[in-house]
């Protein structure tokens, strides 16, 4: 496997469990910035908004 094809599986999984490692990772990263964040108010509401728009993204790519 070359690491174009790594790269584009891991950006566009085929597979449920690749879909379901990347909503992991998705978690876990925007769990470590909302408490890296905690303390700026601004910071934390810019996490919240890219958290809700990266959910909404698996959202619509689980409807299509």
């Amino acid at each position: 496997m070359t690491v174009r094809a790594s790269l584009l599986e891991l950006l566009l999984p085929r597979t449920d469990a690749g879909a379901g490692i990347q909503v992991v990772v998705a978690v876990a990263l925007l769990s470590a910035a909302a408490v890296a964040a905690r303390h700026n108010r601004d910071l934390l509401w810019l996490v919240a908004g890219l958290g809700t728009v990266t959910f909404a993204w698996f959202g619509l790519r689980a409807l299509h």
